[in-house]
């Protein structure tokens, strides 16, 4: 506080004005966030520049061979109706000084933390997500931005800090194709979809504003995460599909237990209904999103093969004669 009163006594003193003119000029020159971008979102819960509402902000300063955090998991938000982020207790930009920022999204109800490895330093530190707490539908983001080094005299206000943001987790869906022959008349209806082992929590290294390897302990694999039912309607034979909507893992390899109901429906009638298990090893990358196909047939859309109807003469009987 001590510092910012003497850079607006400075600037009195420097150009001649009144110290309300002075404060005017600084309060023109305040550290402001905008310019927000998101990669890559289409999920109705994933986190867009559109429906970003607000992210936390980790900012560092370096002037005179010392550093500070002026910026410590500050809460950047758009009022509703507003067009720009804003924040509270506004900071301001100095001359000859480098800065750092680090942001992470979302602020509200935030499933993850953020642990400075030097409290001094914006750029450098873990990052905790919690996925059971999120009921693995929560996306999680980061951006880093390092402006250029602040001129020896700011005279006109410094551009807002644009965020380009990332997803820092995975997007898994799972699709079912029924590949029954056209001609067989058999549809399916897949429900209960469920990962029975994902990871309930993480950590990400965050070192000089790039993210690291998520890692994640094996004692943690224990969560049950529920897919929904892919589709509502049944799937139609000769490669008819259906999905479930996308839900957010950690991101590492891990061999994966799925588990989820199949319908068997011949001409309209269901005929029964079977719990199916499967395995499947994905190792997982962080902001992709991936597709989990499984092709169910007669060999495996039931508890055993299905064997087809077949058809023989027994004989024929004759003509008979008067």
């Amino acid at each position: 506080m001590k510092k910012y009163i003497y850079i607006a006594l400075a600037a009195a003193a420097l150009t001649g004005c009144s110290s309300d003119e002075a404060i005017e000029m600084v309060e023109k020159k305040a550290v402001s966030f905008d310019n927000v971008f998101v990669n890559n979102a289409t999920r109705a819960a994933d986190l867009t520049a559109d429906n970003l509402a607000d992210f936390s902000v980790y900012g560092s300063v370096e002037a005179n061979g010392t550093q500070g955090l002026i910026f410590n998991n500050t809460k950047v938000y758009k009022p509703e109706g507003a067009t720009k982020f804003q924040y509270d207790n506004t900071q301001y930009w100095i001359a000859s000084a480098q800065y750092d920022f680090a942001a992470f999204a979302p602020n509200t109800d935030a499933k993850w933390s953020y642990s400075l490895t030097d409290d001094k330093i914006a750029q450098t530190g873990t990052i905790t997500f919690d996925n059971a707490a999120a009921g693995a539908n929560q996306d999680f983001l980061f951006a880093y931005t390092k402006p250029e080094k602040t001129a020896d005299k700011i005279l006109t206000q410094p551009d807002a800090v644009g965020f380009t943001f990332n997803h820092m987790l995975s997007r898994v869906k799972f699709t079912f194709v029924n590949a029954f022959a056209a001609t067989s008349n058999i549809e399916l209806k897949v429900t209960d979809v469920h990962i029975t082992n994902a990871y309930t929590q993480g950590t990400l290294p965050i070192s000089n504003g790039t993210a690291g390897t998520w890692k994640a302990e094996a004692a943690n694999a224990t969560l049950d995460i529920d897919f929904d039912n892919a589709g509502t309607s049944a799937i139609a034979n000769n490669s008819g599909k259906a999905s479930t909507t996308h839900y957010y893992l950690i991101p590492v390899k891990n061999t994966y237990n799925v588990t989820f109901n199949v319908e068997l429906i011949q001409a309209g009638v269901s005929v029964g209904n079977y719990d199916r298990t499967a395995t499947v090893e994905i190792d997982l990358q962080k902001g992709i999103s991936y597709d989990v196909k499984a092709i169910l047939n007669d060999k495996n859309a039931t508890t055993s093969e299905l064997f087809p109807i077949e058809f023989t003469v027994n004989g024929v009987e004759g003509w008979p004669t008067n």
